[in-house]
């Protein structure tokens, strides 16, 4: 499978859905991404919108990965270092 990633992409409503749907399904898969399944993209969401905060702010970058079909299939938050 071959995948197409974009950092800084625009954020749109199907980037948020596409998110919230991976968070919820890596989390309810068991992997440790920051919550105890079983969750939902809905509970997810809050989280999300602290991250898009520091996109705003500049803090935080957003590399995603798409596949074949456009669909969000990778994430990465990227935190800038703030000790300088």
């Amino acid at each position: 499978m071959a995948l197409t990633f974009e950092l800084d992409p625009s954020f749109t409503p199907d980037l948020r859905d596409g998110i919230t749907a991976l968070w919820a399904d890596v989390s309810n898969a068991g992997g440790a991404v920051g919550f105890v399944p079983p969750v939902t993209p809905e509970e997810i969401r809050p989280e999300l919108l602290k991250h898009l905060v520091a996109i705003e702010e500049g803090r935080t970058r957003l590399l995603v990965g798409r596949d074949e079909s456009g669909a969000v299939v990778a994430t990465a938050f990227l935190n800038l270092n703030t000790h300088r």
